[in-house]
């Protein structure tokens, strides 16, 4: 990536009882270079095992903790004033195009930004729910006759938690204590997981 030295980081993946957490650790023992891990994962509450759909726009997510930037209540990115189903707006003159990446694409593509109070801070910020239980049992092959073997667009959803995007070139945010790291600055730490109740962000080290 062009970073300044060299960087050890860890992730742990830590499997019990409907709980995964994934910590993500790292230090920067040698110059001052940004850090800002994340983990990607990829979900899919129906497990492919709904003979109805393999898409998740039946999918109902919440985010209530976010940031009303230029977002209009009923609009295609609100998830604030109430949860909605994420193929809510398939199809209307604001879903496409929205992904954001200047394509034409169409669907969710965002980033998003989140504001809680302190008191809020053990709350999810995310939560993602689907009528569908998921929980058939699935041979070696999953899925019905209405999946081609392929995750098509709009077939799994993915969070990337993060502190501020583009902070590093943004001083007047005043973020560099949580995207900067120095040989004696510290670790870098970052900590999401995941549970069959609800999907959680936790705060960076160093976020105030």
């Amino acid at each position: 990536m062009g970073f300044l030295g060299l960087v050890l980081a860890s992730v742990t993946c830590t499997v019990s009882k409907k709980v995964w957490p994934v910590p993500i650790r790292a230090t920067s023992p040698q110059h001052m270079t940004p850090l800002m891990a994340t983990n990607h994962a990829y979900w899919d509450l129906d497990a492919f095992a709904n003979l109805d759909t393999d898409l998740v726009l039946n999918h109902t997510l919440s985010l209530a903790y976010l940031e009303l930037i230029d977002i209009a209540n009923g609009s295609v990115n609100d998830f604030y004033s109430e949860p909605k189903q994420i193929g809510t707006n398939n199809g209307s003159a604001e879903w496409f195009g929205n992904c954001g990446t200047g394509s034409g694409c169409s669907g969710y593509n965002n980033q998003i930004l989140i504001e809680r109070k302190e008191k809020d801070m053990s709350e999810p910020v995310a939560s993602l729910s689907s009528n569908f239980t998921g929980k058939t049992q699935l041979k070696s092959t999953p899925g019905g006759p209405s999946t081609n073997g392929l995750v098509q667009s709009n077939g799994c959803v993915c969070v990337e938690p993060h502190d501020m995007q583009d902070g590093i070139n943004h001083p007047e945010w005043e973020r560099d204590k949580a995207h900067f790291f120095r040989p004696k600055s510290g670790t870098y730490e970052s900590t999401s997981g995941s549970s069959l109740e609800r999907y959680e962000v936790f705060r960076p080290e160093g976020e105030e």
